[in-house]
């Protein structure tokens, strides 16, 4: 049962970890390419009015 319930957290960390993974530089850098392109400028020129 150890061995089992071992396999079973390595096996689910893996998967928490692809999907971490996945998403942080996969899914999320298209997504922010795609959807929203001007907003890094937006940003930048918010941060410099708050000078």
């Amino acid at each position: 049962m150890s061995q089992f319930v071992q396999g079973l957290g390595l096996i689910l960390a893996s998967m928490v970890l692809g999907w971490t993974i996945l998403f942080s530089f996969v899914v999320s850098p298209q997504a922010f390419k795609t959807l929203d392109p001007g907003r890094a400028k937006r940003i930048r020129l918010h941060a410099r009015a708050a000078r």
